[in-house]
């Protein structure tokens, strides 16, 4: 008897490609995928992160607060914050409803251009976001901040700040896993409060890591940095230490590019008589 046995080959799937845009403003541009709205999406990974941008003029010393919105069926899990110009305050980096807040008052002769992203989760089946919340007092020229750590069973996967005054300078906003830091420095002659947040994800598992790189600062001199996240993980946030006592502003930009490139510090110029060290952090987030 004749036995008849049938092959069938499959073609190999075809990789996705990785979609990336360019923040608005700054150097190096990545390349700009034109898909109407500012959204773009990691989408090699599932879950993946999608990156919901806006931006809008600020007038002459004015100031505005801008937020953005995570699209339905996704929880938002981070944030980044853009500004055109050195002499542009950002008083409010933080999570607002399903999406992210900035607050920025602009010191600036001329229009400057400001902005705000929200990183958000997709296809992340139970997964929810909390917020830990703890309100330190920067006293008169010194320097405060904490660590916020995120309850059993969830996972950091970005951070921020509020205060009302100008002169409270954050000069570090970074993921110290298993939680979040926020320092500032008070140039005031008057006590004042700051508000540190830690955004928490539970429901999906998981382990947070940090890697980081560092530059040295001229004094007199202007900075950037950027770090990113390994291939099998989802840049979730980042985060900056600019120096000490509030001599490095990172006053221009402290967000995402394109997603593929990680995430990107700009900061003012060093005023300090000495180099100083800026660092970028990435938030990576490695699912089970």
């Amino acid at each position: 008897t004749n036995l008849t046995v049938e092959i069938v080959v499959v073609s190999p799937a075809t990789e996705t490609p990785v979609a990336t845009a360019a923040w608005p403003g700054l150097d190096p541009q990545p390349t700009l995928v034109p898909i109407g709205p500012p959204v773009t999406t990691l989408a090699a990974l599932s879950p993946y992160i999608e990156k919901v941008s806006k931006k809008v003029t600020v007038a002459a010393g004015g100031e505005t607060s801008i937020a953005v919105e995570c699209s339905a069926g996704s929880v938002v899990v981070g944030g980044g914050h853009y500004a055109s110009s050195t002499d542009v305050v950002f008083n409010v980096h933080t999570k607002s409803g399903n999406g992210w807040r900035v607050y920025a008052v602009s010191n600036s002769g001329s229009n400057v251009k400001v902005g705000v992203s929200a990183l958000c989760l997709h296809d992340a089946v139970g997964a929810s976001t909390a917020v830990v919340h703890k309100q330190v007092t920067v006293k008169k020229s010194k320097t405060a901040g904490t660590i916020l750590h995120c309850p059993a069973g969830s996972v950091i996967t970005g951070g921020g700040w509020e205060t009302e005054y100008v002169d409270v300078r954050v000069y570090a906003s970074y993921p110290d896993t298993p939680g979040w830091s926020v320092k500032a420095h008070n140039r005031d002659g008057s006590d004042h409060p700051l508000h540190v947040y830690a955004v928490c994800v539970s429901g999906i598992g998981g382990v947070t890591t940090a890697p980081s790189r560092m530059a040295s600062i001229p004094t007199g001199a202007s900075g950037k940095m950027n770090v990113a996240c390994s291939s099998k993980a989802l840049m979730t946030s980042g985060g900056f230490l600019a120096g000490t006592g509030g001599v490095l502003d990172v006053s221009i930009n402290s967000g995402p590019m394109g997603l593929g490139d990680g995430w990107w510090v700009y900061t003012g110029k060093n005023t300090a008589a000495t180099a100083k060290d800026l660092v970028a952090y990435a938030t990576c987030l490695g699912l089970p």
